[in-house]
C-alpha cells in the first residue's frame, strides 16, 4: 500500500464521514486537504491519520487504520512478533566459550616484541627494511606494526613481504624512528 493509497483511503473517509464533497476545483465549500499527522497505536497494530486544511483544524478529521491483515495480504502470511530465543541461545553458547580470565589466549601462535631503531639498521624514506621474527611461525601470522618516533608528527607506516620468518617495514620519514613495536599472532 503506497502513501497515496493511504492519503485517498482516509481522504475517501472523511468525505464518506462528514458530508464533504470532491476536492475539485469547481467545489469551493471542500477545503483544500492535508496530511497533518500518522501516530501510531499503543500496539503498532493500528495508525490514526489526521486530515485536514493546513493552518485550520475546522476541518480536521482523524481516521483510524488498522495495518496488520493488508501488510500480512501483501506478505502472504501472518504478521507475528519478532522471535528472538534462537538468537540469545547462540549469544550464551558465544559468551560460555569466550576466556574466563584463567590465562587463556585466543592465539594458537603469538609473539610481541620492541625492537630499537639501532637495531633495525640503516632505514631510507619509503624504503623497506627486513625484521625477522623470533621464531618461525607455523603459517604465515597476522602482523601489527606501531612505530616509536620521536616527533608527534604522524607518519606513515608500510608492512609487507610478510612470511613465516619474518616482515618488512618502511615509513614515509625515517629519521623520525626510534624504534617499532610488533605483534604476530595465529588465530586457531
Amino acid at each position: 500500500m503506497s502513501y497515496i493509497d493511504i492519503y485517498d483511503k482516509v481522504r475517501i473517509n472523511w468525505e464518506n464521514e462528514s458530508g464533504g464533497q470532491s476536492t475539485s476545483s469547481s467545489s469551493p465549500s471542500t477545503p483544500d486537504l492535508h496530511l497533518k499527522s500518522i501516530k501510531p497505536s499503543d500496539d503498532a497494530a493500528r495508525f490514526f491519520f489526521t486530515v485536514g486544511a493546513e493552518g485550520n483544524s475546522t476541518y480536521d478529521k482523524t481516521v483510524e487504520m488498522n495495518f496488520r491483515g493488508p501488510v500480512a495480504k501483501l506478505l502472504g502470511t501472518t504478521v507475528q512478533p519478532y522471535d528472538d530465543r534462537e538468537l540469545k541461545k547462540r549469544l550464551t553458547a558465544l559468551e560460555a566459550k569466550k576466556p574466563s580470565g584463567s590465562g587463556e589466549k585466543p592465539f594458537k601462535e603469538y609473539e610481541a616484541k620492541y625492537i630499537p631503531r639501532s637495531e633495525l639498521g640503516s632505514l631510507e624514506n619509503n624504503t623497506f627494511a627486513p625484521v625477522a621474527f623470533s621464531k618461525t611461525f607455523s603459517k604465515v601470522p597476522f602482523v601489527v606494526v606501531t612505530l616509536d618516533l620521536r616527533t608527534t608528527t604522524p607518519r606513515f607506516a608500510y608492512v609487507g613481504n610478510i612470511t613465516t620468518a619474518g616482515f618488512q617495514f618502511a615509513a614515509n620519514y625515517a629519521p623520525d624512528i626510534k624504534g617499532l613495536w610488533y605483534q604476530a599472532y595465529i588465530l586457531e
